[in-house]
């Protein structure tokens, strides 16, 4: 019997390659996902953690595993996120990746590097006419065409239609930038790792492809777009990275490897030829440090046949990729837990995230606006315009924690002005509150002005709501000293609850013509001395604050009739109207 809880998500442990390379899967970064933002560091640590996982393989071959964390995301049955979405020419199962895209976009990256490697010391092997056993080529030839396809399975899949390289479909594609298709005229990667991807493709339909050069034939394409080149130039380091495995002090001793039957089976599910364990035990053993590397990070073997060196140079760096790709494939271990739709993914999120840095709800709201307006029109329009307004109040904040405070002060003071209700800061209810409050406005003028007020909020938490050595200012003038004091005290003394009806009056006086500006400001400047009087007289007169939050969410919900004051949240003076 399936219990609720399956029915709402399910999480399961998977290896990296079960995860991407599962046919008719691909993933889907939603629009509200950050850039991709990692570097050197993050790069060069996942492969070290890899290294070291690789090591205690052969040290505890049923226990070793490299644990990179839990991935969420939503299975999109219905397609339902994708945008733009041609229809039929899609994956059959779209994993949105709500949590953990960077990881992903970096593994993939990692695989192609680990091809690009492979392919490369493969050629170079192919070339050489050093003579040794045909064992020995046959077992690296079809560990290498195996792997190859282990590794292209994780970058894009083959679909039964379409020309050259639009047969295949990249893994991974972002929300509002790329679209799946095997029509030419449709499909669209321009995303980082979409393009990489694709660029993969393309140089691979290529007749004898050389993939020594597919690096330096993106850098003219990845000069034109900044994203692009510093994916191009992680990928380069993973490159230098990879090339340099066998003398890595982290990677296991070639030499232990080739004396231990045990070790080649744990690696590779099968002995090596006897040819290749000879001919390795005598070229390695032969190093008074085993293995070393000049500045260009070659190796130095010791053999005075300059062709036999440069054979067994490349044939110990790609014995080494192997061992390092069937590790990353079989043993980089996910948690990924999977969610029926886009709210119970974010749930399990903010329950499971303590040291991330969670999406704040504006930031998950922005996709809803950019579907409704249009990707095309979206950067010209009102709708980005007031947006960006929001964003800016939000950036001044430089922790992520703090961000994440102002957005969910922000829209409670939000809700109570537009609609007179108290909504909680919970996260996962500030995102349903905004998605369905806009759902509400049927017509874009209702939207833009919902989306206003939510920047008009902001400019008064900006400028107007401020503390420490900062003055109150209104619409870039400093508010008269009595105002700002009275603004002061408020603010010191945490009585936010009144900020959505201060703001109403804000908004007027910045709205206003100028021969109507100095009697919206006087307006404005009474509303709050009054406010402050009421506060004080309020506290003045009772031990407790007994209430005083229920008085102000009243007057924006009910008003106050007895004194001709209507109901003051935005949506309630519309339906009034």
């Amino acid at each position: 019997m399936v219990s609720p809880a399956q029915k709402i998500f399910e999480a399961t442990s998977e290896s990296l390659y079960d995860f991407v390379s599962k046919n008719g899967r691909g993933l889907y970064i939603p629009p509200y996902q950050r850039d991709y933002a990692w570097d050197r560091s993050n790069v060069e640590r996942l492969i070290d953690d890899t290294l070291q996982g690789l090591d205690a393989l052969l040290k505890r071959p049923d226990e070793s595993i490299t644990f990179i964390g839990t991935i969420i995301t939503m299975n999109d049955a219905k397609k339902t996120t994708i945008n733009p979405l041609v229809k039929n020419q899609v994956y059959g199962q779209v994993m949105t990746v709500i949590d953990g895209q960077q990881r992903l976009t970096t593994l993939l990256m990692l695989c192609l590097a680990l091809l690009l490697e492979i392919e490369t010391q493969w050629n170079e092997l192919k070339k050489s006419k050093v003579t040794v056993s045909d064992e020995t080529k046959i077992w690296i030839e079809t560990r290498v065409n195996d792997m190859r396809g282990l590794l292209s399975q994780m970058l894009a899949e083959k679909q039964n239609n379409g020309e050259g390289a639009f047969r295949f479909f990249p893994k991974m594609i972002r929300a509002f930038i790329d679209t799946w298709s095997y029509d030419a005229d449709k499909a669209v990667y321009e995303s980082p790792i979409a393009w990489l991807l694709f660029e993969f493709v393309s140089f691979r339909e290529q007749n004898d492809p050389n993939w020594a050069k597919f690096l330096p034939h993106l850098q003219k394409s990845a000069d034109k777009s900044a994203e692009n080149g510093r994916i191009l130039k992680l990928m380069k380091v993973m490159r230098a990275k990879l090339k340099a495995l066998p003398s890595d002090e982290e990677f296991p001793r070639l030499l232990d490897i080739v004396r231990d039957t045990g070790k080649q089976e744990t690696l590779f599910g099968e002995e090596f030829p006897r040819a290749m364990q000879e001919a390795l035990e005598a070229i390695l053993s032969s190093q008074s440090h085993e293995l070393m590397v000049d500045d260009a990070g070659e190796l130095e073997l010791e053999v005075d046949d300059a062709k036999t060196k440069n054979w067994w140079q490349a044939a110990t760096g790609l014995v080494s990729l192997l061992f390092f790709a069937r590790f990353a494939l079989e043993r980089i271990t996910l948690v990924v837990v999977t969610a029926t739709t886009e709210d119970f993914a974010f749930d399990v999120f903010e329950a499971l995230n303590t040291t991330g840095q969670p999406l704040t709800a504006i930031e998950t709201f922005t996709p809803k606006v950019v579907q409704s307006v249009g990707l095309a029109k979206y950067n010209s329009s009102e709708e980005k315009k007031q947006l960006d307004i929001a964003f800016s109040y939000l950036k001044r904040a430089s922790k992520a924690e703090e961000r994440q405070k102002r957005s969910a002060d922000l829209l409670v003071a939000f809700a109570l002005a537009e609609t007179g209700e108290k909504r909680s800061k919970n996260l996962a209810e500030q995102r349903r509150f905004m998605r369905e409050s806009f759902d509400m406005c049927k017509t874009r003028p209702d939207q833009q002005l919902f989306i206003r007020h939510l920047a008009d909020l902001s400019r008064f938490f900006d400028a107007v709501w401020v503390d420490g050595d900062s003055k109150p200012a209104l619409g870039g003038d400093p508010l008269a000293d009595p105002v700002a004091l009275c603004l002061r005290f408020l603010v010191d003394i945490g009585h936010t609850i009144t900020a959505p009806l201060l703001a109403q009056y804000a908004a007027e006086v910045t709205s206003a013509a100028p021969e109507d500006r100095a009697t919206a400001l006087s307006e404005f400047s009474c509303v709050v001395r009054a406010v402050t009087a009421f506060t004080i007289l309020w506290r003045a007169s009772r031990t407790t604050t007994d209430r005083i939050d229920s008085v102000y969410r009243d007057l924006m919900s009910k008003g106050a009739k007895e004194f001709g004051v209507p109901e003051l949240a935005r949506v309630l003076i519309s339906t009034e109207s």
